[in-house]
């Protein structure tokens, strides 16, 4: 019996760190829209072109990026950390083991910069000056919204795997 119940008992304790954990994540993420005085969209290609400390006018993290926003006003930040934290909140905790990350997010608090590395498509998210840089799983719904906000700015939505590469065929 104590061979049976060990191996739940474990898995129930590591369902919920990791939902606290999320939980704590979310709330940070409301606090930073609270907070933010800069925040700007990036959209990017998800072929890492350099190390992810590789920080440049051109490169994100080591990923190229494409277009970016000019700084956002203060609603269009808040709105787009709260999507980020609903979509924390409603993960399921599921993730896949690519990082393609197709956004990005410089947010500027006071005198600290914080850089989020976005991957809707795996569901994780890269932290750098942000939760101790721990990486955190969103869903993948707030993806729709950072791209509205691109197409406010007539800027164009990061390319997915199919429109790279020719020959990879994702059904849609």
């Amino acid at each position: 019996m104590k061979t049976i119940l060990l191996p739940v008992i474990s898995g129930l304790c590591a369902m919920l760190t990791g939902c606290s954990e999320q939980y704590f994540v979310a709330k940070d993420l409301e606090r930073l829209a609270e907070e933010a005085h800069e925040v700007t969209l990036f959209s990017l290609n998800p072929r890492s072109v350099a190390g992810t400390s590789t920080n440049t006018e051109s490169i994100f993290h080591g990923y190229e990026i494409l277009e970016r926003t000019p700084t956002l006003s203060s609603e269009e930040g808040h709105e787009l950390l709260s999507a980020l934290a609903d979509g924390v909140k409603n993960s399921d905790g599921m993730t896949a083991m690519c990082f393609n990350p197709r956004h990005a997010l410089r947010i500027k608090v006071q005198k600290k910069t914080i850089d989020l590395t976005i991957c809707f498509e795996c569901r994780k998210v890269y932290a750098h000056g942000f939760n101790d840089d721990r990486t955190f799983y969103p869903s993948p719904a707030p993806r729709y919204f950072f791209n509205d906000v691109l197409a406010r700015y007539d800027l164009s939505k990061p390319l997915n795997e199919a429109e790279q590469d020719p020959a990879v065929k994702i059904d849609q």
